[in-house]
């Protein structure tokens, strides 16, 4: 299940993304774990620019090369080339840069994100709360670029109209008993689809959603 919940709060970070993204400045998404801060990243599609996604775990030439490909361009990884991918990278006016999960990254990757930022790419970083302090007292000369955005942990009713196989109360028993964990509740909400495919039913019945959570225990 990807429901992409756009509710009043995502759509208006939505839109001061974008209008960063337009004066090449950076952010940084904040939230607790399950608040759907990789799906909000999935919504994030500036027409002007090409999305460079990446891993924040591996090496320095892979986070690098990694934005190059995303470019086209043929950069096979090599060693100490990293200034080199560097300056290409800062060469391109026409994309932004996505790290999910950006406290996975190697410490010394930092530097080469500045440089970036100097250029005018904007970078679109996820992470715990916790990130902000971290990058703050670690990296105070990124972390002062950033425009910080708290997401906040999405609740039962975001999901009632994207989900109308359930019937009434079905949700919130499965939502309380996943502890609002959007991780837990989207996989309690697939072992219920699967059941009514194998029963050949159209609706989650609160008998289904039962049988779901005793499995689970």
């Amino acid at each position: 299940m990807n429901q992409m919940i756009t509710d009043d709060i995502r759509r208006s970070f939505l839109n001061v993304i974008y209008e960063r993204i337009e004066k090449g400045k950076s952010t940084l998404v904040i939230g607790k774990i399950g608040a759907g801060k990789t799906t909000f990243l999935e919504m994030i599609q500036p027409k002007k620019r090409i999305i460079s996604k990446v891993c924040a775990l591996g090496s320095l030439n892979y986070f690098l090369i990694s934005i190059l490909r995303k470019c086209e361009y043929n950069f096979a990884p090599k060693i100490n080339r990293s200034a080199e991918y560097l300056q290409a990278i800062c060469s391109i006016k026409n994309t932004a840069v996505i790290i999910d999960d950006v406290h996975d990254l190697r410490p010394y990757v930092f530097r080469y994100i500045k440089r970036i930022m100097d250029a005018k790419i904007p970078v679109i970083m996820t992470g715990p709360p916790e990130t902000q302090v971290i990058l703050k007292e670690n990296h105070e000369d990124i972390s002062c670029r950033l425009k910080v955005l708290n997401l906040p942990s999405i609740g039962i009713e975001n999901f009632k109209s994207y989900l109308p196989q359930f019937e009434p109360d079905t949700l919130e028993v499965i939502f309380g008993a996943s502890f609002g964990n959007m991780w837990v509740f989207n996989e309690m909400c697939e072992a219920c689809f699967d059941e009514i495919r194998s029963l050949k039913q159209k609706k989650v019945s609160m008998d289904i959603v039962e049988k779901i959570l005793r499995k689970a225990q």
